[in-house]
Formats: structure tokens, C-alpha cells, sequence
């Protein structure tokens, strides 16, 4: 027979969970917020992708005269996350703005701009009391060349994220920091038929994303968060269809886009390492526990229409699905640009 004094011991721990370890699942590692700044990253990339197919359609279509073209975007994004079952799943909503000026040199067949974007995103994870906001400020340089049926085309990004996490059970808030930047290089070739313009390419993107050590406030089960950094690598294979028709309203040039990403570290997950926000800051106490997967292999469906008002005018809209191993998003945009 066990001892009562055990059989009391194992009721206790299994009816009272401790504090800590409580907390710890509550966390439950979903990656709202990375996973969120990784798909806010790649709108904008979406939309500087966009600019340099503009500007060929222009050089395709007129005779630019060089200078430089200011241009705006409204973007908005559903997102939301298929994890295992082990982990909690979020659903996120972005809205932004995103400006930038840009110019092709007709003689050089290249083309180089910048751009700046505010980007509103709020995330809930599902069947939790944990919800995500993030206001992220985001810089974009990209530039593209040509030779003959040859493109190559390359984007830098870097930006900060205000992030706020509250877990209303518990009242607890805490506020941080959250640093991103990454380069992307794409390579295309161009082929011309009595169909339209067909372009496989292959790309490379990396992005990295970090932040420091923070805690929440306003309960004793109140956790601390270690700082972490998070490396994604992605390759791209793809292929984009478009075809150019004289309308009465301009040249517009519908468009397809089909691109498969493969991560090149498909078992990298979310890594918390956290401690009781009201013990003193101990370095080596922090307890550590793995998450969902950050981010997995995926299609990229984008749908496009662009329309070449005069030399000076273009006007662009874009509507993108993503389905992936662990996250699924809905975006659409709507660009202008104005030569000057």
C-alpha cells in the first residue's frame, strides 16, 4: 500500500498546478508576433516587387522620360496560423501605408527607389486570454537591371516594431521592442509569345528578427522574457505570367504570380525562456520551452492588374493567398505612382 502522506502529496501537485509552471503554458510559444513581422515583411516586399514590374511595364510599353516617380499603397492582410495541435493557433489583422519614390534609367536599364511603411497589426490567439498589437515602422530600398531577357532584381529592408501583449485573465501587460531586417535577391528570365510574357525566376530572402529582454507587470504571476533572435532563409521558385492590351482607359496588364518558398530551416520554432517577473533577474534561472514552428515551406498565389494611364499615371492592384505549413494569409494592395 502507498503511504498516505504520498497519496496526499500527488492529489496536491496534480489539483495545484504551481504558479510557474502555469504561467509557463499559459505563454503556450504560438509566435504571433514574430510570425506576424515575418508577413508584414513580405507585403512589402509584395509591393517593391510590384514597383519594378511597373516600371518595365513603362519602359515596355512608352519611352520614360527619366525622373523621378512618387507612389502610395494601402495594404491591408488576414493572417492566421495552422500549428499543431500542441500549440495555440492566432489569427492577426494588418492595415498600413506605405510610400516611397523611385526612377528608371532608360539608359542603364535599371531602375532604384525607396520606400517607408506604418504598418497597424493586431493578433488573438485563439482559445486564450493573450492578445498582440504591434505598430511597425519599416524602411525599404530596392533596385532592379536588366540585360537583354535577364532581370535581376534586389530589396533591403530594415524597421522596428512597438510591440504590447496583455493577457487580460491575469491583467498583465508588458510592452518591447522588436528589431527586423533582412536582404532578398531574385533572378528572372524573360521570355516573350503571341500569348504574353512568361518569367520563371528563382529568389533568395533572408530576414532577421529580434528582441530584447522584457517583463510584464500587474500580477504576481507576472513573467519575464529573455531576449531571443530568430533567422529565416528562404529559397523561391517561381513563375510570372502577364500580357499587355490597349484599352481606351490606358495599357493594362493583367498578371499571375506563382511562387514556392522553401524554408531552409523547416524545424526552427518559436524559444521562450522565462522566470517570475517579481523574483530578482537571475540570468541563469530562466526555464526554457520550445513552440510552434516558425515557419515551414509554402505557395504564393498573386493575382495582378496594371494599368499604364499615360507615361505619368500608373495605377496597380494586387490580391496574394498564401497557404502554408503553418500559417495562411489573405492581402490585397492598391498602388498609384505619379511621375514628376
Amino acid at each position: 500500500m502507498f503511504p498516505k502522506k504520498l497519496i496526499t502529496k500527488l492529489i496536491f501537485i496534480a489539483l495545484v498546478p504551481l504558479p510557474f509552471a502555469a504561467s509557463a503554458i499559459d505563454v503556450n510559444g504560438d509566435g504571433a508576433a514574430v510570425k506576424t513581422a515575418i508577413s508584414n515583411v513580405m507585403m512589402m516586399q509584395d509591393i517593391a516587387s510590384q514597383r519594378g514590374f511597373a516600371l518595365r511595364s513603362q519602359e515596355r510599353i512608352y519611352s520614360i522620360d527619366e525622373g523621378w516617380k512618387v507612389w502610395g499603397s494601402l495594404l491591408a492582410d488576414q493572417l492566421s496560423s495552422d500549428h499543431e495541435v500542441s500549440y495555440q493557433d492566432f489569427e492577426s489583422t494588418t492595415v498600413g501605408v506605405m510610400v516611397g519614390a523611385d526612377m528608371y534609367v532608360d539608359e542603364k536599364n535599371a531602375y532604384f527607389g525607396f520606400s517607408l511603411a506604418y504598418l497597424d497589426s493586431q493578433a488573438d490567439v485563439l482559445e486564450t486570454d493573450k492578445s498582440v498589437d504591434i505598430a511597425s515602422y519599416q524602411y525599404l530600398a530596392y533596385g532592379g537591371w536588366r540585360y537583354e531577357n535577364v532581370l535581376l532584381d534586389s530589396m533591403i529592408n530594415i524597421g522596428y516594431g512597438d510591440v504590447d501583449t496583455k493577457r487580460s485573465a491575469l491583467n498583465t501587460t508588458a510592452n518591447y521592442i522588436m528589431l527586423n531586417g533582412g536582404v532578398k535577391v531574385a533572378l528572372s528570365y524573360q521570355v516573350e509569345t503571341d500569348y504574353g510574357y512568361i518569367e520563371p525566376f528563382v529568389a533568395y530572402d533572408m530576414q532577421l528578427i529580434s528582441y530584447d529582454d522584457y517583463q510584464e507587470s500587474g500580477s504576481d504571476e507576472a513573467l519575464r522574457f529573455d531576449r531571443e533572435t530568430y533567422t529565416t532563409q528562404y529559397t523561391q521558385l517561381g513563375l510570372n505570367l502577364y500580357k499587355d492590351f490597349e484599352t481606351k482607359f490606358g495599357v493594362l496588364s493583367p498578371s499571375l504570380k506563382l511562387d514556392y518558398r522553401f524554408d531552409l530551416d523547416p524545424d526552427q520554432r518559436i524559444h521562450e525562456q522565462v522566470q517570475l517577473a517579481n523574483e530578482p533577474l537571475d540570468r541563469d534561472g530562466f526555464e526554457s520551452f520550445d513552440g510552434a514552428l516558425i515557419g515551414g515551406d509554402m505557395l504564393v498565389t498573386k493575382v495582378g492588374l496594371n494599368l499604364e494611364k499615360n507615361e505619368n499615371l500608373i495605377l496597380s492592384a494586387y490580391f496574394i493567398y498564401m497557404t502554408g505549413e503553418t500559417v495562411n494569409s489573405y492581402s490585397g494592395m492598391l498602388n498609384a505612382s505619379y511621375h514628376f
